[in-house]
């Protein structure tokens, strides 16, 4: 298998084999989905029984009731008003891949700003950290934390639908530091003020559209400008891992 276009080692065989992994043995659930292709992007599709990259594959998985999330954004080169334009048209397009891999997301996260700050108006765009699993070597570098109150499809799926998670990058991978961990998420509307409180950061910064406007466990909304319309966390942790909460779209 060839390498990513950042790597400069092929990889062997053995480390894309996966026998005989039962996820119900692990405390894992098991989601039905598919990696497919749209319009020179990846696309993954969630909670249905589409297996092809055939015609509109976003039509087809809303006709199947499933849940889709684009892939490495960004590196297409497509304009911003493109991607708003799918989000605008598609409620069950979710969110957008934002780190991949260990090497690729700047770009990622420049889109995903640039996309919300677009439909920050009408809708979020709820951001994924994958690690654009080719093989063993890829794996636990990139994942997202969903909030659970059971471990089933119809929970996890419920999650993705109201961004009940948040994004974890650790370039190092599960041999590095431990990333930042967020314990809790507060919003106090008659004060004005979001809160995130988390354990191993190093800072916390809070931005909306490429732009820091403030730093620290509480962000108070009216350091932010009226014509930004949505605002989000970065946790800056060791060993260069950021874990990042969804954004909180401002009335």
């Amino acid at each position: 298998i060839v390498p990513k276009p950042f790597e400069d080692q092929s990889i062997p065989l053995q480390d894309t084999l996966f026998i005989g992994v039962d996820p119900s043995g692990t405390g894992m659930v098991a989601i039905r989905g598919c990696a497919l292709l749209y319009e020179k992007h990846g696309l993954n599709s969630y909670f249905n029984d589409l297996d092809r990259s055939e015609g509109n594959v976003l039509d087809t998985i809303a006709s199947k009731n499933g849940l889709a999330v684009l892939n490495h954004p960004g590196l297409q080169k497509f304009p911003v008003s493109w991607y708003a334009g799918l989000f605008e048209r598609y409620q069950h397009l979710k969110g957008i891949e934002i780190f991949n891999s260990n090497a690729r997301f700047l770009p990622l996260l420049q889109t995903w700003d640039s996309v919300q700050t677009a439909v920050a108006p009408v809708r979020p765009v709820w951001g994924f950290a994958n690690d654009d699993f080719y093989s063993k070597r890829d794996l636990g570098k990139n994942w997202n934390v969903f909030l659970l109150p059971g471990l089933n499809e119809t929970e996890v799926r419920s999650a993705m639908e109201k961004g009940a998670f948040y994004l974890v990058h650790a370039p190092q991978g599960v041999r590095g530091p431990q990333p930042p961990v967020i314990r809790s998420i507060s919003v106090n509307r008659e004060k004005g003020t979001i809160r995130v409180e988390s354990t191993g950061q190093q800072s916390t910064v809070w931005t909306s559209g490429g732009t820091k406007f403030g730093e620290g466990e509480v962000f108070l909304l009216e350091d932010l400008p009226a014509n930004r319309k949505y605002v989000r966390a970065e946790i800056h942790g060791a060993g260069g891992s950021v874990v990042c909460t969804q954004p909180f779209l401002v009335e």
